[in-house]
């Protein structure tokens, strides 16, 4: 249909006769919202194409008498004339819907008409509307429920929900000890079952992950005795260079690991473990000296999660494969408060001992 007339080509041909007794006197097509003007009540127009000729002069475009949108009435007669018209359905692409009927039956016609062109309400696709069921079978973007999780789970991204999302699905301990497991037990069983379980040494400022911390202490004893000192006293002056870096994490709800970075002869890594509500309630942050001799630096750690903001400072001894850090360095309580995060972010300062 045109802005300002409905195209003839909407009705069937052989009414010809009555086509031209509703045809517009401005654009020549079929009227749509008849009005006649007031001054001679026989020049009959689409409402809208009387409304654009009356916008920059006051006369009728016909017999040019004066005249102003005032002097404009609505023709009911003409409008029950279009109404009456036979009209067909233009709906259809190689295969044309073949409804036809009075025109003012069409407009309720289209809202129910198969062929008129409609657009997937979950991938956009347009489409006519007798192929919207079986599109909604195969749509990449409809949501269907995880046979074992039962969450909810767009079709194109099911297999990456099976891979690494889904609680309910078995995965092998991603500490190597053979045993396969839920998903969602992964946490408690790293924390309580693992053989090869690790935890973090509470002496401060070693934040080592290890499997027994009886051995540990008697293996470290010295170096313990050390950081206790050190925690007791903190008169060690750090006197190198300060590198500053930055490590952002998309998706906290699992275990990440960070490229290396470098600080001179230094690479180290940073770990993020999440949380696990029936283990643990914190975010732990960690860093491992993964190349380079044994050092000892002053860490401090800002870390961004929505609106929250922490910090974490320590001095920190390391070997090379060592790993240390903390344990808490953010609440569960965080999770509650800031749920539309996009990503936890880690802004670190790193400085030598020379």
């Amino acid at each position: 249909m045109d802005s300002y007339g409905i195209d003839v080509d909407v009705f069937e041909e052989n009414q010809r006769t009555e086509i031209q007794e509703v045809t517009c006197s401005i654009c020549m097509n079929v009227l749509l919202d008849p009005v006649f003007g007031n001054h001679c009540n026989t020049h009959v127009y689409c409402k809208l194409c009387i409304q654009r000729a009356l916008t920059g002069t006051a006369k009728c475009p016909l017999c040019r008498a004066d005249m102003t949108i005032n002097d404009v009435g609505i023709d009911y007669s003409a409008c029950r004339k279009v109404n009456k018209l036979v009209a067909l359905c233009l709906n259809g692409g190689d295969t044309k819907c073949d409804w036809r009927g009075p025109y003012g039956n069409l407009k309720h016609h289209q809202g129910s008409c198969l062929f008129k062109e409609i657009n997937c309400e979950h991938c956009g696709l347009c489409l006519e509307r007798r192929q919207h069921l079986p599109h909604l079978g195969e749509c990449p973007k409809m949501e269907q429920p995880c046979m074992t999780c039962h969450r909810w789970v767009k079709r194109d991204e099911m297999g990456y929900h099976d891979a690494y999302i889904c609680n309910m699905n078995n995965m092998p301990c991603p500490l190597g000890c053979q045993q396969v497991i839920l998903r969602k037990d992964s946490m408690h069983h790293i924390l309580a079952d693992c053989t090869n379980h690790v935890m973090v040494c509470p002496i401060p400022g070693c934040g080592r992950l290890v499997q027994d911390v009886h051995a540990h202490n008697s293996a470290e004893g010295e170096y313990h005795t050390f950081l206790l000192l050190q925690n007791g006293t903190n008169q060690m002056k750090m006197d190198g260079p300060i590198h500053s870096f930055t490590y952002k994490v998309d998706d906290i709800t699992r275990m990440v690991k960070s490229t290396c970075f470098k600080t001179g002869q230094h690479d180290f890594k940073v770990m993020v473990l999440p949380p696990d509500r029936d283990v643990r309630d914190d975010v732990g942050v960690f860093f491992q000296l993964n190349s380079g001799p044994p050092t000892i630096v002053n860490m401090r750690v800002k870390i961004s999660y929505g609106n929250f903001t922490g910090s974490l400072v320590g001095i920190l001894h390391f070997k090379t494969g060592e790993v240390k850090g903390w344990s808490s360095a953010m609440k569960a309580e965080v999770f509650d408060r800031v749920q539309n995060a996009a990503n936890l972010e880690l802004n670190f300062l790193i400085q030598h001992n020379l």
